[in-house]
């Protein structure tokens, strides 16, 4: 691996729901068709009970409630037809104008291509609303939240080579973290948000560092032999998961977060790759070619356990976990383009989220 792997299919656009108006509208619709006739019997009880005790209902001059109720019904039922239409109207612009309310708990960062280079964009966790947020000449990828939510760290071209910096995820003013020599890609904050590690070829092989978010006290944390890639802090802070070549095949690797101790998780038949914890640390997600195809598994954190998750065709790749523990996002290629989706964390079901034209990669959920 030199460099952090592109895609080059043109722009994609996510579904669009508007499921919730349109269910507003038809149940607005119904009630005033259905319902009118048994509110005017309910009014007419009311009436009935109490006009013993109210003189001013008796009085023949003053149409009761109830008759006043019969009187305007159309005008009622006209006023709910209205209100339902209006809602069916919403309908197109509903995804937009979810989106436009503001950040949620519940949004997806990840990478497209859809406008011709490689873009962050951010969208609901159903798959609608996608926005983009950088807007350089130059290609951007491998976007991660901090835990608060409020910060992205980037992987971006700079004078010919990736570096990482990190902006708040709303105003999107740069901090670079990183510089040359050499390129470095794929950053992932610790669970406080202090730190990040990430991939850097500084050296001439590709090996894992960690840095404050200020940029000072730069480590490195692994060595020769083989490259090291796409590390992953655990929720505790403690380790790091991480994929490496140093005996021979890529496969998953755990190490302290001084580069001490370090374990391997999996092994051959096949390859394995992209290391992510569970919010809890108890589960690492992964995937592996140990079949043939590139699949998704996920693993206890110290390795036991592996289990299948998908059987699919193609590449899926690049898991990570929802803020709950409770589903992963991946991209696949099952459908001929990277795409992304999402699954149980048992496999049981899979939800497709984007669309061609275009490819969406590299995908990780706003904490919540």
């Amino acid at each position: 691996m030199s460099e952090p792997r592109k895609r080059s299919t043109p722009q994609t656009r996510c579904s669009e729901c508007g499921v919730l108006p349109f269910g507003i509208a038809v149940l607005l619709a119904l009630a005033a068709k259905l319902r009118a006739r048994a509110w005017s019997r309910k009014v007419q009880c009311v009436v009935d009970y109490a006009a013993p005790l109210l003189p001013a209902m008796r009085d023949q001059s003053h149409p009761s409630p109830a008759r006043r109720f019969r009187r305007d019904r159309p005008k009622w039922c006209l006023l709910a037809v209205f209100t339902a239409s209006v809602l069916v109207l919403m309908v197109p612009i509903w995804p937009a104008w979810h989106a436009a309310a503001g950040p949620g708990p519940n949004e997806i960062v990840f990478t497209s291509n859809r406008d011709g280079s490689d873009q962050i964009y951010i969208m609901n966790a159903t798959g609608a609303g996608a926005r983009r947020l950088t807007t350089s000449a130059t290609d951007s990828l491998h976007a991660t939240f901090s835990p608060d939510g409020h910060r992205l760290a980037i992987t971006a071209s700079r004078n010919g080579r990736w570096q990482i910096y990190v902006t708040n995820a709303d105003t999107l003013t740069p901090t670079w973290i990183t510089a040359p020599p050499g390129s470095s890609a794929a950053a992932a904050f610790n669970s406080i948000g202090q730190t990040i590690a990430f991939e850097s070829n500084r050296t001439g092989l590709w090996q894992i560092y960690r840095v404050n978010i200020d940029g000072s006290h730069l480590v490195r944390l692994t060595d020769l032999p083989g490259q090291s890639f796409r590390p992953a802090f655990s929720p505790d802070r403690r380790t790091i998961a991480f994929m490496s070549t140093r005996d021979g095949l890529s496969q998953i690797y755990t190490m302290r977060i001084d580069g001490s101790r370090v374990r391997r998780l999996t092994s051959p038949p096949g390859e394995s790759f992209g290391p992510a914890f569970s919010p809890d640390g108890r589960r690492i997600a992964f995937s592996s070619t140990r079949t043939g195809s590139e699949q998704l598994y996920v693993m206890n954190s110290n390795g036991s356990h592996q289990t299948r998750l998908t059987n699919a065709s193609g590449r899926n790749y690049s898991p990570a976990f929802s803020p709950d523990g409770s589903h992963l996002i991946f991209t696949s290629t099952r459908d001929g383009t990277d795409q992304l989706y999402l699954i149980d964390v048992d496999g049981a079901h899979v939800v497709r989220l984007t669309m061609p034209p275009g490819a969406n990669f590299f995908a990780s959920f706003r904490p919540r």
